[in-house]
């Protein structure tokens, strides 16, 4: 694990662990500014699973279900993504709810208990604590042994989400764990920091609509030439446009008649209402209906009246392809 990881075990093991160099210089996690460890806070009350007396936290599984995607959309392999929780009610949530984001229909994330993790860890490991009660009942979260395996499970980056202010009053050694994260720079709030690897925005998240308008990167358009000559429409993304199909007007003009494609960008087979499918292929992207005609002084292949019947029917419409 990571220097500053290894930090938060020091209230189990006081002065006795040193840092390998082997762990020195490791990798930031992508997408987060150079923070790799953070207590993301919050008031999200827990739940009894309907089924079963264990606890379960739909603020802290939709949070991480977003927060999975923004890691994967970074570049992160999902196979290098652990999700530990305490209770088995919050596995199953958590599951679930990965299940329903429409990116993750085909991927497999690792999600487990606490208990079941033992002996193994991963690159970036995720945190669920789920307890948040007036309470200040906390549970399995009281067991140090518990305790010490969630916390030393991570090599690169590691992430709790709960309920801090409820969860340090009621344990002493949760709350040496706090104070070792707010000692600044501090490593825990209610706001978690994202940074665009574009721009280098930062952007704070609060809750799980936080995220609604996020695709990866920062709140900012992305505004980039794409190869196809549109502007990219998307927000900030840390994704190649090869990623994307664009919606609008294809651009391309064909070599043989002159006309424009009719089709939308994305579709790889360019086509013009009066003669069907490009013969010959297209012009390159940079060539409009504008200049065409400078173009075609020098193209003797090339149909004069093509033009003209080009730039006619481009003012009167064209029917659909």
């Amino acid at each position: 694990m990571r220097p500053e990881i290894r930090e938060i075990l020091e209230p189990i093991y006081p002065d006795q662990l040193r840092d390998h160099e082997s762990v020195l210089g490791r990798e930031n996690v992508q997408g987060m500014g150079g923070i790799n460890l953070y207590w993301h806070c919050h008031y999200g009350d827990e739940e009894t699973m309907p089924d079963s007396p264990s606890k379960c936290n739909h603020f802290e599984a939709e949070s991480i279900s977003k927060f999975v995607e923004y890691l994967v959309l970074n570049g992160i392999d999902p196979s290098k993504i652990t999700i530990l929780t305490f209770y088995t009610g919050q596995r199953q949530l958590l599951a679930r709810t990965l299940r329903r984001n429409v990116n993750f229909r085909f991927t497999n994330f690792k999600i487990a208990t606490v208990d079941s993790y033992q002996g193994e860890e991963n690159d970036i490991i995720i945190l669920s604590l789920v307890r948040s009660n007036p309470h200040g009942n906390i549970g399995f979260l009281s067991n140090e042994n518990r305790v010490c395996v969630a916390l030393s499970r991570a090599r690169r980056g590691f992430y709790i989400f709960g309920n801090a202010a409820m969860v340090t009053r009621a344990d002493k050694l949760w709350w040496d764990i706090g104070s070792v994260l707010n000692t600044p720079p501090a490593k825990i709030g209610y706001t978690l920091p994202l940074t665009c690897q574009q721009h280098k925005e930062l952007t704070l998240i609060e809750g799980p609509h936080s995220w609604d308008d996020i695709s990866g990167g920062c709140r900012r358009p992305c505004a980039a030439m794409m190869a196809c000559g549109h502007v990219c429409p998307l927000r900030c993304h840390p994704f190649t446009h090869e990623q994307y199909r664009c919606l609008n007007q294809c651009k391309r003009i064909s070599v043989s008649c002159g006309h424009q494609c009719v089709k939308l960008c994305y579709d790889e087979e360019c086509a013009c209402a009066p003669c069907g499918p490009f013969k010959g292929g297209a012009h390159p992207l940079e060539v409009s209906l504008a200049n065409l005609q400078l173009l075609a002084a020098d193209d003797e292949d090339l149909p004069q009246d093509s033009l003209e019947l080009c730039e006619d029917q481009t003012q009167d419409g064209r029917e659909s392809w």
